[in-house]
Parts: structure tokens; sequence; C-alpha cells
């Protein structure tokens, strides 16, 4: 539980810089930050794990290969400006959860 709660207050502080430096104010709401470095940690710490997408059980994938998708996206959303989701928290809790 601190583990979780640590990764949503640095995630949180990586979004609050992010947007600082950018100048791009948009509201963020969630512990997206913080699931994502429990996702990350888990992923760490076995990546040869098969994960699937629950309504397309013939594609599965490694968690190790879902990690590095989920870490790409955010990094395009975050140097394109999407808005749809908090990006920079996402990479921080990444971070923190590696």
């Amino acid at each position: 539980l601190a583990v979780y709660f640590s990764a949503g207050v640095i995630s949180t502080m990586v979004s609050y810089l992010c947007k600082t430096a950018t100048g791009r104010f948009y509201p963020s709401l969630g512990a997206s930050g913080a699931v994502m470095a429990v996702l990350a940690a888990v992923c760490t710490k076995v990546p040869e794990a098969k994960l699937g997408i629950i309504f397309l059980p013939m594609v599965t994938f490694t968690a190790g290969n879902a990690l590095k998708a989920l870490v790409a996206i955010d990094t395009a959303g975050l140097m394109l400006g999407w808005r749809l989701f908090d990006h920079a928290a996402h990479l921080g809790g990444a971070l923190f959860g590696v």
C-alpha cells in the first residue's frame, strides 16, 4: 500500500512538473499513475508472463512487450499533446515502478 501511495505522489509530481514546463494546463483525475507503477513493477518482475485482451482471447503478448507498448503510446501522447489521458503521470508511474 505504501508503494501504491508513493507512486501516486511521484506520478502526480511528474505530471505537475511537465504541465508547468510546457505551459499546457489541463485537468487530471484518478490514480492512473499509481496503477501504471504497479503494472510496470509486475511487468518488470515477470516480463515473460503471457497477457491478453479480455474480448480478444486469441491475441496474447508478453508482459515485457505490453509495458514497452504502453510507454511508447504515453511518450507519443506526451510529445504530440494528446489531452485525453495524463501521459506524464503514466510515464512517471512507469518510471517509479521499474
